[in-house]
């Protein structure tokens, strides 16, 4: 299998980057970079105040959080190193039982930076000069040493740079998922001695920011607990039609943007007819609701015309087997 096969299996998530990598895999990078990522993937908006106010009488009763209402499971989370993984895998339209695209970029970094030789300074280098020596910060382990309290690990100028590219993917993201959780989104239920309750949408934004860029999420009071829901797992009973619809649209998109890609990487063409009705097939829902979902998804070669080549025409069972 060359290079480019092996790429075109991790973009399907039919298989995995390992962290050890002797050099650092440029193309994982380029493919996070081109990914459409929509908030919309993480469920409908709920910061209006009737809904939030609905959602949290039914979801913390009595100021408890609830796991299982009228018979429907509430997909609970506490916020942790997993479940902001788990976010950045429903953001890439991925399994939440398997690593993210991103998570493999971070993975195979940490990786990096642990086999390389360390060294401490008095002094923080500034970006330029980490740049030139080829070096990238380690985040504290808790002990620091106050004469010399600035660590950096010797990557060499390589994986600097895909280290920089991977702090912009990240911080990119991040300000996705914070713009979600301020939309409602996210959900974010405090658990401490008091009870049990919703934050506000205003405040959960600065919940999944909560943490070193490198490090592991630290809860500020060991007293209370931090859960997250995303709002496209509460019931579809409890929103109304128009929500109801509003989130298809945007499984839609994410799922043309995601066949859009596999199809450019494998060399491939597709008219937009033939995604249109392969969205119909999959989604049932009107022509009006496709058509807005089309429109709002980007992908390169997005609605091919004129005929298409037959040496570059893709079957719909082939698409399939592409992203599934």
């Amino acid at each position: 299998m060359d290079a480019s096969e092996a790429m075109d299996q991790v973009a399907s998530g039919k298989t995995e980057f390992t962290p050890q990598q002797s050099d650092p895999p440029f193309e994982l990078i380029e493919l996070l970079e081109s990914l459409q990522l929509d908030r919309g993937s993480l469920g409908p908006r709920t910061d209006q105040p009737e809904l939030l106010g609905k959602i949290t009488q039914r979801a913390v009763a009595g100021g408890v959080r609830q796991c299982l209402v009228d018979g429907y499971e509430l997909d609970w989370h506490e916020w942790s190193t997993e479940t902001r993984q788990r976010l950045w895998a429903v953001l890439e339209g991925r399994s939440t039982d398997r690593r993210c695209l991103l998570q493999q970029a971070v993975d195979m970094m940490d990786h990096a930076r642990n086999q390389s030789r360390r060294f401490d300074l008095g002094n923080m280098l500034t970006e330029e000069q980490q740049r030139s020596e080829g070096v990238v910060d380690v985040p504290s382990s808790g002990f620091i040493n106050m004469d010399y309290p600035f660590e950096y690990s010797v990557v060499g100028p390589d994986w600097r740079c895909f280290y920089e590219r991977l702090q912009t993917v990240r911080s990119e993201r991040d300000a996705i998922l914070f713009q979600a959780a301020a939309e409602g989104r996210i959900l974010c239920c405090e658990d401490s001695g008091a009870g049990s309750r919703i934050l506000p949408p205003s405040k959960a934004g600065d919940v999944v920011l909560d943490t070193e860029i490198d490090g592991p999420i630290v809860v500020a009071n060991p007293d209370k607990a931090i859960f997250l829901m995303l709002s496209s797992d509460l019931p579809k009973a409890w929103f109304g039609s128009r929500e109801q619809t509003r989130q298809r649209m945007f499984e839609m998109v994410e799922w043309f943007q995601r066949a859009g890609i596999a199809i450019h990487r494998a060399g491939r063409r597709a008219s937009s007819r033939q995604l249109k009705e392969m969205a119909r097939d999959k989604f049932r829902e009107k022509q009006a609701v496709i058509d807005e979902a089309w429109n709002a998804c980007q992908f390169p070669d997005k609605g091919v015309r004129g005929s298409i080549p037959g040496r570059y025409r893709i079957s719909s069972k082939e698409i399939k087997d592409l992203i599934q």
